[in-house]
C-alpha cells in the first residue's frame, strides 16, 4: 500500500473508531461532547468521514473515550493493518 494511502485509511480508521469506541461505552454524541468539549456537530461529522478531526480535537476525543491518544491511534492502527 503506498504511504500516501495508507495515511487515508488510518484517517478514515480513526474516524471510525471513534464511533465503536462511543459504543462501546454507551455514550450519545452529546455526552461525548460534553466529556470532551468538542462540539456535538464536530464529533459527528467525524464519524460520519465528513471533516477529519485537527489533532487538539482528536486529543480532546480521545480522553473523552476514557483512551489515551496513542491507544486511539493504535486500534485504528491495528485495524488498517488487518485489512
Amino acid at each position: 500500500m503506498k504511504r500516501g494511502a495508507w495515511s487515508e485509511d488510518l484517517i478514515e480508521a480513526i474516524c471510525r473508531e471513534i464511533q465503536v469506541r462511543r459504543q462501546e461505552l454507551g455514550l450519545s454524541v452529546y455526552a461525548l461532547s460534553q466529556d470532551s468539549g468538542v462540539s456535538q456537530q464536530a464529533i459527528a461529522n467525524y464519524e460520519q468521514g465528513v471533516r477529519r478531526p485537527a489533532l487538539d480535537c482528536l486529543l480532546k476525543v480521545a480522553r473523552g473515550l476514557k483512551l489515551e491518544p496513542s491507544e486511539l491511534l493504535a486500534r485504528a492502527e491495528a485495524k488498517v493493518r488487518s485489512h
